[in-house]
């Protein structure tokens, strides 16, 4: 193939992600291109039904897989955290890998060393390098469009995890050794639609069986075995099927006897809890470091019921690792019944520690935000509070000055302005002595009406008697002023003492007048005269 060829070859300066291949269709198209190479077949079947890195793919020897049979493990070293993986062979992986192991036995003239690498070429074992160029020769054989490598088998087998057996995306993040579902799905080209619906399922939705479902399928697979003669065919089919779903259950599952005494459990338990299958076997979990006092009397508890018929729905555990770290999880029990008699229980563990640091979190958060909210209510509440009393305090202060302002005018200038009218004066001087008393009454009319207001329902000629007589003004005065008789000063007095609710008390009218508070005054309009 002459450079520019190729259909799936990136433009220069792309960065464009190498993408798995999507249609079910074109794998099985590509599997048909290569039925004629035994190496390139096993190596596309093996890609595509695992989530090996392309290094562990080329990794593995020939002694690894030479006598594996369908559902079987092989192990596998990791090469990101040097651990090691183990991994079942469904039948087209084995079956692919017989094909290949004989035809090596055929081209080489024997069976080939086992400890040799499965997948090699004519100068020795495959590179990661070679993988790349033959997946995209591969690709573009089939008229791929799009950027394809050596990653491309194993983000086939993750999409079509994801996508076509709706497998868990948690657990698949795990696998792939991600740190968050975003990751995963960008690592898969997961279009935006697809990966809105993946995020938006929950965990125990996405592809992990249900306590429920993972109980049926476990306890069928027992009553068949238990059931099972040693001599009867099928029974290590059978046994093999029940072990795989054991071993590679999500969740610890513990089988106990009636009296707690450990009897099974599966690979989780050193996940979860540290320990190995040895540390707990034979043991009643009362003998076991995992559980606090209040846990332990709590599942002796909930084991007293599960024997009687009554198990709880679900029971949450604080428990201890072996390292000492604190863990959570969530149990679910259920009784074994073989022939119509109790035999021993079931328990499905989960671990739900990430779920209780999250629900911590959230916690401490909603606390900070109240406690925030709470301060900062208290500080408004202390704001206004201050600023209420600003605002009476300058209301107060205003008040104050104006009533100054009209004491000291009606005492220091009012008097001398009436002796002025009484005495001797020329037109011209009278004139002018009453443009003086107009400009005084225009200025002093704001502050004089808001004064008069104080005496709410009063008459108009009642306001005007009440501000002469907080003025100090005598009755023969205000009757002067006002040009009627003492005798109505009088009367307008009396009505003004009812009003106020002073009438025949011996309260002297001037001073409560004067005893009125400012935050009485009310808007009035009544001319008051000075």
């Amino acid at each position: 193939m002459r450079k520019g060829q190729n259909l799936n070859h990136p433009a220069k300066g792309s960065t464009t992600k190498v993408q798995p291949i999507r249609q079910p269709k074109d794998i099985k198209a590509i599997g048909t291109i290569l039925r004629d190479h035994p190496r390139n077949l096993a190596l596309f079947t093996l890609g595509i039904h695992t989530i090996l890195r392309p290094a562990e793919l080329l990794g593995i020897r020939v002694d690894q897989v030479q006598n594996t049979r369908p559902g079987e493990e092989i192990e596998v070293r990791e090469t990101r955290t040097n651990r090691m993986r183990r991994f079942s062979l469904n039948r087209a992986c084995v079956a692919s890998v017989r094909a290949l192991l004989e035809y090596r036995e055929k081209e080489e003239g024997g069976a080939p060393d086992p400890a040799d690498r499965l997948f090699a070429g004519l100068r020795g074992p495959l590179s990661v390098q070679a993988l790349h160029r033959l997946v995209k020769g591969w690709c573009a054989a089939q008229g791929l469009q799009g950027n394809f490598g050596s990653h491309t088998l194993r983000k086939t087998f993750g999409y079509h995890q994801l996508l076509g057996r709706r497998a868990s995306l948690h657990d698949l993040m795990t696998d792939l050794g991600h740190s968050t579902p975003h990751q995963t799905l960008e690592y898969l080209c997961v279009p935006p639609k697809e990966a809105v619906r993946c995020l938006a399922k929950g965990p125990s939705k996405q592809g992990k069986p249900s306590y429920e479902a993972l109980e049926r399928e476990v306890l069928a697979l027992r009553n068949r075995i238990g059931k099972t003669l040693p001599a009867k065919p099928g029974m290590l089919e059978s046994e093999e099927k029940y072990r795989v779903i054991f071993e590679n259950a999500n969740d610890l599952i513990v089988y106990t006897d009636l009296e707690g005494r450990f009897l099974e459990l599966n690979d989780k338990l050193e996940e979860i809890f540290g320990y190995k299958r040895e540390d707990f076997i034979g043991k009643r979990f009362s003998e076991v470091d995992v559980l606090g006092p209040r846990d332990l009397k709590k599942a002796r508890k909930d084991l007293r019921n599960t024997i009687a018929g009554n198990p709880p729905q679900v029971s949450e555990f604080e428990v201890f690792r072996k390292d000492g770290r604190k863990a959570f999880v969530e149990v679910n029990s259920r009784l074994i019944k073989i022939d119509g008699r109790t035999r021993a229980s079931i328990l499905i563990i989960r671990d739900i520690t990430q779920r209780k640091k999250a629900e911590e979190a959230l916690r401490k958060v909603h606390e900070e935000l109240e406690r925030k909210v709470r301060e900062r209510t208290l500080n408004l509440e202390d704001a206004n509070t201050a600023l209420r009393v600003l605002l009476k305090k300058r209301d107060e202060d205003r008040m104050e000055l104006q009533e100054r302002m009209l004491m000291n005018l009606k005492e220091l200038i009012i008097p001398y302005l009436e002796k002025m009218k009484k005495s001797l004066l020329d037109e011209r001087q009278r004139t002018l002595l009453e443009i003086i008393e107009s400009n005084l009454r225009d200025i002093l009319s704001p502050l004089a009406r808001q004064i008069s207001a104080s005496y709410l329902n009063f008459t108009p000629t009642e306001i005007q008697v009440a501000n002469l007589v907080r003025s100090g003004k005598t009755t023969k005065e205000i009757a002067e002023l006002l040009v009627l008789s003492t005798k109505t000063i009088e009367f307008h007095r009396e009505n003004i003492r009812s009003k106020i609710g002073i009438k025949n008390k011996k309260v002297n009218l001037r001073t409560h007048l004067l005893s009125f508070p400012d935050s009485e005054y009310l808007p009035g309009n009544t001319p008051v005269i000075i």
